[in-house]
This record gives C-alpha cells, sequence and structure tokens, in this order.
C-alpha cells in the first residue's frame, strides 16, 4: 500500500522554487518560491487570474513549469512524477467523478488505484464517510448527488491513502455552512495527524482560521508570503483580520 511519507518534524513537505509559467506570451507565474512544514496548512489567496489555479496544478503534476521546480516529500514532480504523486493528493474546484458508481465503490476503487488491499481500502471508506457525514449517502450513486456532497466525496477519495500533502483548489466554494464546518473539521484532524494541506480560497475568514501560512498572490507574483500573523503585520497601520491584511497589500495594486 502506498501511505503516508515519514516527514520528520521540521522539515518541508513542500517546497516551491523559481517557479514560472508563461502562456501565450503571457506571464502566468513569476518566480514563486515558498515552503511548507509539515502539519501546516497553506492558503494560497489572490483575485481571479492571479496565477493560484495554474500553481496547484503544477504542484499537482497536471501542469509543466517553464521554470523553477517543485518537490514534495523530497521528490522532484516533474523528476520523480510516481514518487512525489504517491505522497499527495489533488481535489480541483470542480471534481470529476464516476456517476455510475456508488459514493462506497468510488472511494473503494481510488483506494485500489493506490494499491491498497481492499479490506483496507474499505475499513478506511467507512471511516472517512462517516467522518464526513456521508454514511447516509453510502450507496446513492454519485451522479444523483449535490455539488457540496460530491466536493466531500472527492474529499474522501483523496484521503483514503494517507497522503503527506492534500492539494485542494477552492474547497469551500457553493458549500453550506455545515457541509463547510465538517470540511474544515475534517482538514484539521489530516493535520493534527501529520499531513499538510495546500489551498486556494477567497474566503478570508476561513482562511483565517485554518491557515498557519499564506501567500498573498497577484500578477503571478507572490506579495507576501508567510507565517499567517507574520504576513498580517505587514500590512499597513497592523491588521486586525486577514481580509484587512490582504485589502491593504494587494488591493491597491
Amino acid at each position: 500500500m502506498v501511505g503516508k511519507a515519514d516527514i520528520a518534524v521540521g522539515s518541508d513537505v513542500l517546497v516551491v522554487e523559481g517557479l514560472g509559467r508563461n502562456l501565450g506570451g503571457c506571464t502566468i507565474l513569476d518566480s514563486l518560491d515558498f515552503r511548507m512544514p509539515a502539519r501546516s496548512v497553506f492558503a494560497l489567496l489572490g483575485p481571479n487570474g492571479a496565477g493560484k489555479t495554474t500553481t496547484l496544478n503544477i504542484v499537482a503534476g497536471l501542469d509543466a513549469p517553464d521554470a523553477g521546480a517543485v518537490r514534495i516529500c523530497g521528490y522532484d514532480v516533474q523528476r520523480q512524477p510516481i514518487r512525489a504523486r504517491q505522497s499527495m493528493a489533488y481535489v480541483p474546484d470542480e471534481p470529476a467523478l464516476y456517476d455510475v458508481l456508488s459514493v462506497i465503490e468510488y472511494v473503494e476503487f481510488v483506494g485500489a488505484l493506490w494499491g491498497m488491499e481492499a479490506a483496507d481500502a474499505l475499513m478506511r471508506a467507512e471511516a472517512l464517510l462517516v467522518e464526513l457525514g456521508l454514511a447516509k449517502n453510502r450507496d446513492a450513486r454519485l451522479g444523483t448527488l449535490s455539488r457540496g456532497t460530491r466536493q466531500k466525496v472527492a474529499l474522501a477519495g483523496a484521503l483514503v491513502h494517507e497522503p503527506s500533502l492534500l492539494v485542494m483548489d477552492e474547497p469551500f466554494t457553493g458549500l453550506d455552512p455545515i457541509a463547510a464546518r465538517q470540511i474544515r473539521q475534517v482538514l484539521l484532524r489530516v493535520v493534527q495527524a501529520g499531513a499538510s494541506v495546500l489551498m486556494s480560497t477567497h474566503m478570508m475568514d476561513t482562511a483565517q482560521q485554518l491557515a498557519t501560512h499564506v501567500g498573498l498572490l497577484m500578477g503571478g507574483r507572490l506579495v507576501a508570503v508567510g507565517e499567517t500573523a507574520q504576513v498580517m503585520g505587514l500590512a499597513r497601520e497592523g491588521a486586525k483580520t486577514l481580509e484587512e491584511a490582504y485589502v491593504s497589500l494587494v488591493g491597491g495594486r
């Protein structure tokens, strides 16, 4: 079975160095540098078109950079793609699921793709469904589910093999308060268990609740990056909230 990598306390689960991406003569990402320590939540914040999704796609190995490198648990995503991807999981903004499968079948299926034994995959799947409030949907076909429920199913599939790094693109968009709370609780539990979460979001209050680290992205450049409290301290006149810091550091650019 492919499982969680052994990440030493204090080490970096993700290292992004000099990341650059150009498309159609336009610079999408310009020399991005940041690191994520183990057991952290990193929120990538910025307006539409800032480069958030491109960054996540490159980290997940779905797109190739024109410059720079990404390492997950020490493995280069471009040079050692299989080892790097074994240590991570990616949940896009609009997950593509197999609509003919039931919820439990889908999570078991993802576990099998990661080489898990059938009994282990079923046990993990059942536990995740309970944790995410999906037990009542266990045998429902994915094609019949709401967007929020599908998002939770995608998260269950991403977590079944216990990745060291979970990458999520706008995980809270379109969720009702109860579903959003369930996902926040699961993410906190995952981090306490030793994993790390990299996410993009427009929801500043959620980012402030969850994120140990933030990166403010504007026009493909990181305007500010670091521990959440440190970035808030960079704002003019001292920001009391992450939203105030974001407006101060990004709003006028």
